[in-house]
């Protein structure tokens, strides 16, 4: 953590605005994000959200406001990650995207995990993203620009999850008599 004037200074991201970005990169038609053999995709989404007993709703993705906080919030939740899991099981791929970048934004938002979960959350997501990037750029018929997350959202998402190392550090050090309270 660099210090300026005997201070820490921490780069955030919006942690809301960085789920928006991990729901909207499975929106996209420009990419087939693949997480090993498993293809994550707008449709799969859509099969979650007509379910009878989804937490989803119709207009959360079918001509979707992007900007939709609590869309995204129930995209990402656990509810909508135990429905896939039970419902689709086959689709491993989207399966471990919810359940990783759904992680990180609990990790910012959550108001009851302890600091401990946090940051076990935000190291989890990180190597999820640093594995699944290494895997793409190993294997011969991917590619980055096709079939990996965008490289803004890439470096939105682990600015994330290093921001929340950053600030539990820089608490811990210099504001211990200062509640953390990150989802502010």
């Amino acid at each position: 953590v660099p210090l300026f004037n005997g201070y820490p200074r921490v780069n955030c991201q919006d942690s809301k605005h960085s789920a928006k970005t991990a729901r909207n990169q499975i929106f996209t038609g420009a990419r087939v994000l693949s997480l090993g053999t498993d293809p994550i995709f707008y449709g799969q989404i859509l099969d979650l959200a007509r379910l009878p007993n989804s937490v989803l709703f119709l207009r959360d993705v079918q001509k979707v406001d992007r900007q939709d906080d609590r869309a995204t919030c129930r995209l990402l939740s656990s509810e909508a990650l135990a429905l896939h899991v039970s419902h689709f099981p086959d689709q491993r791929g989207t399966a471990l995207y919810l359940f990783f970048l759904g992680g990180l934004f609990d990790a910012w938002q959550s108001r009851s995990i302890p600091h401990c979960t946090r940051i076990l959350l935000c190291l989890r997501c990180l190597y999820f993203l640093k594995a699944w990037r290494a895997h793409i750029l190993a294997h011969p018929m991917h590619t980055l620009s096709r079939n990996f997350i965008s490289q803004e959202s890439y470096d939105i998402f682990t600015t994330l999850c290093e921001s929340m190392l950053s600030l539990v550090v820089s608490y811990r050090d210099y504001y211990w008599t200062y509640p953390f309270l990150p989802w502010l």
